[in-house]
């Protein structure tokens, strides 16, 4: 089956619910036989939940099943990642999320292992993160601003 998309990954997310179905429980009936869920960890209108409903419509379509959104945000949108660590681990619960590196990051303690508790099954995006400061700064590189940092005490303004 040759499948063509004008987004990245979404290849990726068909093949690799397509594995998914191969496996022996799934033998037994054909994947998807039942909505899945796809948890969002953000806000609707937040750029994960704007990307999370164009694949899910896209997936609907090549599944010709029901797929149901639902954000939960929190926790750096890691709020969704322990209801999706806690789902019976069937392909039925997926949690679209950029924030599995907040959690080794951010927390001290998680609501799951990131490392243990998940597999990935498709890179769909990248998000280029920045650091900025005012227009209106005389902070023009990232040396300049640790330095100001170092100076005031971790103040900045």
């Amino acid at each position: 089956m040759k499948m063509r998309s004008n987004m990245p990954g979404l290849s990726a997310l068909i093949a690799a619910l397509w594995c998914i179905s191969a496996s022996p429980v799934a033998a037994q009936t054909n994947y998807p036989d039942k909505p899945i869920q796809v948890l969002v960890g953000f806000p609707a209108g937040a750029s994960a939940d704007i990307l999370s409903r164009y694949y899910t419509k896209k997936l609907q379509e090549l599944t010709k099943q029901t797929i149901l959104l639902e954000n939960k945000p929190g926790l750096f949108g890691l709020l969704a990642g322990g209801v999706a660590a806690r789902a019976k681990p069937d392909g039925y619960t997926v949690w679209f999320t950029p924030s599995i590196p907040a959690a080794r990051i951010l927390l001290k303690e998680s609501p799951f292992n990131p490392d243990t508790d998940f597999a990935p099954v498709a890179a769909l995006f990248q998000t280029p993160l920045m650091l900025s400061v005012s227009g209106k700064s005389e902070i023009k590189s990232v040396a300049q601003l640790v330095e100001h940092l170092r100076n005031t005490r971790g103040r900045y303004g």
